[in-house]
């Protein structure tokens, strides 16, 4: 009797083993479905022209497992030699497309800066010329004062006649002093007048330089931010092909979303409503930036998939 219960129990067990997959697992995940054993995926392809290397990818990667990991805290996607899902970072018009942006950016960016010295330099010009030119204001009248009361004395000597040699020499000395005070004020006066061609001069290149910008600024908007958006990667799955083809990304931030979600759709999760979800069909900077993370309707769509 004990004989035939022990194989009993033996065959139990090998049905419960054959038929793990239906059956409930005690960590709290469904064991069902795409969620049942880890997807396995492998590199197929980097093109070079991205400007990233095999170990940053790699680091890209093991933050997408280690994000969809995080619902159940056991492993769904698994990097193999030759895994179910062909991982490949490819080059198209749409990296390029994404290259010519980040170099308008940087020159709009540039730009920005050049036009703020020239402001700046522009404010200072006048600063100075503004200082200047009260001083210069000032010496004329201090000079146009000076120079009455010499006529003055000058005048009334003459009335007088017979004028003494020492106020003569007084005279002269004064009349001297004069000459260089003016020489001097003329001088600051052509120093006020090339500040003012400066001036003129970076104003008219402030505005060629803002209406070159506007145009370069323009040109952005037109190729760059009034078209259709750029599909980014997709998930691809025929016959027993099942592919991950990532076309542009912006930086290292970008391309762990565009993984993360096309793995999202090879764990056969679909879009979400919800704007800074990994799942949203759009990215945007509310998605992208900062810490790569599941939100809750992701999590909510993933135990979804899961349990049926």
């Amino acid at each position: 009797m004990n004989k035939y219960l022990s194989i009993l129990a033996g065959l139990l067990v090998i049905v419960l083993l054959c038929f793990r997959p239906w059956l409930p697992d005690f960590t709290g995940k469904p064991a069902g479905g795409p969620c049942a054993w880890p997807l396995t995926y492998s590199i197929e392809h980097l093109d070079p022209r991205f400007g990233i290397n095999a170990a940053q990818l790699s680091s890209a990667l093991d933050d997408v497992e280690r994000i969809w990991a995080g619902p159940f805290n056991q492993p769904v996607l698994s990097r193999t030699e030759n895994g179910q899902v062909k991982v490949s970072i490819l080059f198209d018009e749409r990296q390029q497309r994404s290259i010519d942006q980040k170099r308008v950016t940087d020159q709009l960016g540039q730009d920005r800066r050049s036009y703020e010295h020239m402001v700046s330099r522009r404010k200072m010009l006048n600063d100075r010329f503004e200082l200047e030119n009260r001083q210069y204001q000032t010496d004329n009248r201090k000079l146009d004062q000076r120079v009455g009361e010499h006529n003055r004395k000058i005048t009334r000597w003459n009335r007088e006649g017979n004028i003494p040699d020492d106020v003569i020499e007084e005279l002269e000395t004064e009349q001297k002093e004069l000459d260089r005070l003016r020489a001097r004020i003329f001088s600051a006066g052509k120093e006020l007048e090339k500040l003012v061609d400066e001036t003129n001069a970076l104003t008219d290149r402030i505005n060629r330089f803002i209406g070159e910008t506007n145009a370069l600024a323009d040109d952005f908007n037109e190729t760059f931010v009034n078209n259709d958006p750029i599909r980014q990667g997709e998930y691809a799955s025929q016959a027993d092909q099942r592919s991950i083809n990532i076309y542009q990304f912006s930086d290292l931030n970008k391309l762990r979303f565009v993984l993360a979600h096309e793995f999202g759709h090879a764990l056969g999760i679909g879009h979400v409503d919800s704007s800074n979800s990994v799942m949203y069909e759009m990215t945007s900077d509310d998605n992208t930036t900062g810490e790569l993370r599941l939100t809750r309707q992701d999590r909510e769509a993933f135990l979804a998939v899961c349990e049926n």
